[in-house]
């Protein structure tokens, strides 16, 4: 669970931005996902297309969260794929606002990464599918 205040909001959506880029120049990272990993020590994501092309890692210190906390028996980490495209999206949609971000389940029990963020009276709440990765699985990353 973090909450995202709106200055590190834009950070975070500048650094997926960036990501995103390296990606779409890359022609080995068609259909690969980025790895969000999250721990005590902060936010991370890592994109490896191939063994020898294009490598990106960005960390984001806990501290630039109101609120940041992660429960995990896997060594205090959670480990997830996600497409930098849907993600990107989602954060584009909360541009400007404080948000909430939490991973979650959907109705089919199916991982999902939830932001959500309030505007007066009305909830704004953005899913993002995830694959939950184990720890065995983020070598290259």
């Amino acid at each position: 669970k973090a909450s995202v205040p709106k200055d590190t909001l834009a950070l975070l959506l500048q650094v997926t931005q960036a990501l995103r880029r390296v990606e779409l120049a890359s022609s080995s990272c068609a259909g690969r996902r980025c790895v969000l990993r999250l721990s005590r020590e902060g936010m991370s994501f890592g994109l490896v297309c191939a063994a020898d092309d294009a490598r990106a890692w960005a960390d984001l210190d806990p501290r630039l969260f109101e609120r940041y906390m992660v429960e995990s028996r896997a060594r205090g980490e959670v480990l997830l794929h996600v497409s930098l495209k849907q993600l990107v999206r989602a954060l584009q949609k909360h541009s400007g606002d404080a948000i909430a971000l939490r991973l979650a389940k959907n109705a089919r029990a199916a991982p999902q990464l939830r932001l959500a963020s309030q505007k007066r009276s009305v909830v704004l709440r953005t899913d993002v599918p995830v694959k939950v990765m184990r720890a065995a699985e983020a070598g290259a990353y």
